[in-house]
């Protein structure tokens, strides 16, 4: 079960925010996507997580669920320390935003997506938010993307504490609530709450969906 990005991407949004249960496939879906459009248009991405932790776990697995799944029978999907590459060739970079400010030298033409994995900080997890974080976030896409009009990036996060997180804050957003998916700064930025209820009944059937029925 993944995300499909068509629908947003019809938007035209610069900065897509998608918040969701889990299950609903957001981390999947963009591993999908740019997986796709490396391999058929060559457009590079950087896979970016707030703190090396972060990175450690989840960067060698990035291709799994691809492979597994079977999604790209015909291609050689790998992880080599901290670069992804499809078919032998460079198609994307695992990077850190507490380490952004190393960035500003390197060289990313070819990028044109970033995806901002589990932005929003979980209640009950003992991680915190950067200082002035949003302005570090925005310095790194400065650096990454190079003012390039023709990118997109996605900040993905599962629907936790989304009042005060710094970005809702700094942007001025809310949550939807005459559909799942709202706009701001002129379209520039794009807000998408979405709910998987194919994936709420199988859970329902399970016994862990039936521990916190109610809960």
């Amino acid at each position: 079960m993944y995300y499909s990005y068509s629908r947003i991407l019809s938007y035209n949004a610069f900065l897509n925010f998608l918040i969701g249960e889990r299950g609903v496939g957001k981390t999947y879906g963009a591993v999908k996507f740019v997986t796709k459009e490396f391999i058929k248009k060559g457009h590079q991405f950087v896979y970016l997580r707030r703190y090396k932790s972060d990175l450690k776990k989840s960067t060698p697995t990035f291709f799994d669920s691809l492979i597994t799944n079977n999604e790209f029978p015909d291609h050689e999907l790998k992880t080599k320390g901290n670069n992804f590459y499809i078919d032998g060739n460079l198609a994307g970079y695992a990077l850190t935003l507490s380490t952004a400010q190393d960035l500003k030298s390197a060289n990313f033409d070819k990028v044109k997506f970033v995806v901002f994995d589990e932005f929003i900080i979980d209640e009950g997890v003992r991680k915190y938010y950067l200082s002035n974080e949003c302005e570090v976030f925005l310095n790194f896409l400065e650096s990454t993307l190079r003012l390039k009009n023709d990118c997109r990036v996605f900040l993905l996060g599962n629907a936790g504490n989304l009042v005060t997180n710094p970005y809702f804050l700094y942007f001025g957003m809310s949550v939807p609530t005459q559909s799942d998916i709202r706009t701001f700064k002129n379209g520039l930025i794009l807000l998408q709450y979405m709910k998987n209820e194919e994936y709420r009944q199988m859970k329902k059937q399970t016994k862990f969906g039936q521990l916190v029925a109610g809960t």
